[in-house]
């Protein structure tokens, strides 16, 4: 799966709290509680487009909260759905053009012709860099020294990526994972 699923970390007898969960910890018990549940309670069906057009509302609104900022702030941008619509929230809500930014690796499996379309279409400021690989390998104690858990994913050139986007801007969205819903 790319990381340590569920409960389980990758030390002995170490486990992680559940979602919306606090743990206590008194005369030498634990007691891990919910401090928060999600409603699956079904509704009445509104339709589809109901729906769609409250998940767009929720990510804009979500997207506008997260641009409050008294620094410069920037976005990444693979041209995936997740990345463009978060680019294409922000050019919606900013009162000047947004801060783009993507990483290459030189080769076929580039999405920078992608993002380069997005961009293009949201009018952005875009930068990309392009890495090494190899240079991975150097950069790997310090990433995992930062990492919460171990995660495979886009990891390393997530964090090349966040380390040039840095010299530009302070604060970055990325819209990592939220193509999923």
């Amino acid at each position: 799966f790319s990381y340590v699923c569920g409960d389980e970390t990758m030390l002995k007898n170490i486990r992680k709290l559940p979602p919306g969960c606090t743990m206590s910890w008194r005369n030498g018990r634990s007691r891990v509680s919910p401090y928060w549940t999600l409603d699956v309670e079904p509704e009445q069906d509104r339709g589809e487009e109901y729906y769609a057009n409250g998940v767009v509302d929720i990510l804009s609104d979500s997207v506008r909260g997260q641009m409050m900022s008294d620094v410069p702030l920037g976005a990444t941008l693979s041209g995936g759905l997740d990345s463009s619509a978060i680019v294409a929230l922000m050019a919606r809500h900013a009162t000047r053009p947004v801060k783009t930014f993507t990483v290459g690796f030189g080769g076929s499996r580039d999405e920078l012709e992608y993002a380069r379309i997005v961009s293009d279409a949201f009018k952005t400021e875009h930068q990309e860099f392009i890495v090494d690989p190899s240079r991975f390998t150097e950069m790997l104690p310090r990433v995992i020294w930062h990492l919460e858990e171990p995660i495979l994913s886009s990891i390393m050139p997530t964090w090349y990526l966040g380390e040039a986007a840095r010299k530009v801007v302070t604060v970055i969205l990325i819209g990592e994972g939220s193509d999923e819903i």
